[in-house]
């Protein structure tokens, strides 16, 4: 089993050091919806430029460590809590 370092280190091959929501969203594997919801949950850190929010790959890798430690990062949605 690949640790988070090493899963990160190849994941982020490829992308800037601040990533935005797009970009987020592809490295996590979720839409762009999700990154909105994550950032405004506070569960993502973000920074705001202008209309766009940035994400440093810090805050992704710290959201991977959070998972593997086992908090619920990602959030469950059914019918009556969508988006």
């Amino acid at each position: 089993m690949l640790s988070v370092s090493g899963n990160c280190q190849s994941m982020f091959r490829g992308y800037p050091d601040v990533l935005d929501a797009t970009q987020t969203g592809q490295v996590l594997g979720v839409s762009q919806k999700t990154v909105y919801k994550l950032i405004r949950d506070g569960k993502l850190t973000a920074i705001k430029v202008g209309r766009a929010y940035k994400v440093p790959k810090v805050s992704i890798i710290q959201v991977f460590f959070d998972v593997e430690s086992g908090n619920d990062v990602f959030p469950v949605y059914d019918e009556k809590n969508s988006l």
